[in-house]
């Protein structure tokens, strides 16, 4: 009696061991088959051809290809300050191969001037940043006579001042409009992409514009354009022949913002594929080639993880809303 008992004993311990090998070897093998794009990705991009969002985010896509094995296409769809791309990308079926590359505005300052957005920061994951830079205020000397802040203010006391921003609800319109009410000077606001902005500038349509550092960079050399301030808490140092005075240190005027633009998946993403795109990204920004070739751009890329950049992206919530009601 007692040997069947024991018998018995050691048939259910061998089951346990051989359900427990089993399960452990199904895990493996789904472990092993981690998820990975299976077709062609499309990043869908809410800002205009040739912009330096758009630059930068193809210089992307050209080496993530290697890495992903697929066909990475950058698709275009501009207008609503990244409402109408959110539109088209909510408004499809959820597919782990198309992302979205919204700006840090689209979840922070645009809300507080549009409450009737046909999206919210929930209906997306983030994934990966593309970039975080400060914007510059840069003048045309040849065309305006401005070449600083203090002459730029001076010219705004006994003339008609006009800036080139994005339109109203947009980041260089909130950055200016403020700089102007805090600096007690009245200016107007004329509306266009990043790069109509500069083109206007360069054609002395207006006096002065906000754009990124790597945007003004080619017209520094042979002094068409002037960086007059940052709105950084520091100095922006990284231009080879000039150091630009920061709008806060240096001015007094408390606007400090350092934009981003990023990756994003649908909400459904699971955190298998967020993880897969998060690892190609740093790839990404890790090979050699690429780097050279962003250094050239005057683009340093941002490693900054998923919940980091989540954390950040709603923090920039409370310096817009002070902004806001500072110029409503």
């Amino acid at each position: 009696m007692k040997k069947r008992r024991l018998l018995l004993v050691l048939l259910v311990l061998l089951g346990v061991f051989l359900i427990s090998g089993c399960t452990k070897e199904k895990s493996e093998q789904q472990e092993s088959k981690a998820w990975a794009p299976s077709s062609e990705i499309t990043i869908i991009n809410p800002w205009s051809v040739g912009g330096s969002a758009d630059t930068k985010t193809r210089l992307v896509a050209q080496y993530l290809e290697d890495i992903t094995g697929q066909n990475v296409v950058v698709k275009v769809i501009n207008g609503g300050a990244g409402a109408l791309a959110a539109a088209d990308f909510l408004g499809k079926p959820y597919d782990p191969h198309r992302m979205m590359l919204p700006g840090i505005g689209m979840f922070t300052l645009v809300p507080l001037m549009n409450k009737n957005l046909p999206y919210t920061f929930d209906d997306f994951r983030v994934v990966a940043e593309l970039v975080s830079e400060p914007f510059i205020l840069f003048t045309n000397p040849s065309k305006s006579g401005i070449s600083s802040m203090e002459e730029l203010l001076e010219f705004a006391k006994n003339n008609h001042l006009v800036y080139a921003s994005n339109p109203p609800g947009g980041t260089t319109y909130l950055l200016q409009t403020a700089l102007f009410k805090m600096a007690g000077v009245e200016a107007e606001s004329v509306a266009g992409s990043s790069v109509e902005n500069l083109t206007a500038l360069l054609g002395g349509h207006v006096h002065v514009t906000a754009v990124n550092p790597s945007l003004g960079k080619p017209y520094l050399k042979d002094g068409t354009l002037v960086p007059i301030g940052v709105f950084s808490d520091g100095a922006y140092t990284a231009y080879e022949d000039f150091t630009v005075p920061s709008v806060k240190n240096d001015f007094g005027y408390d606007i400090v913002f350092q934009s981003s633009n990023f990756f994003v998946l649908g909400k459904e993403a699971s955190d298998e594929t967020v993880d897969y795109y998060y690892k190609a990204f740093m790839e990404v920004y890790e090979n050699p080639e690429f780097l050279k070739k962003a250094a050239e751009m005057n683009y340093t890329p941002s490693k900054m993880p998923p919940d980091e950049l989540k954390n950040k992206i709603l923090s920039t919530a409370d310096l817009f809303k002070r902004l806001t009601e500072l110029i409503l």
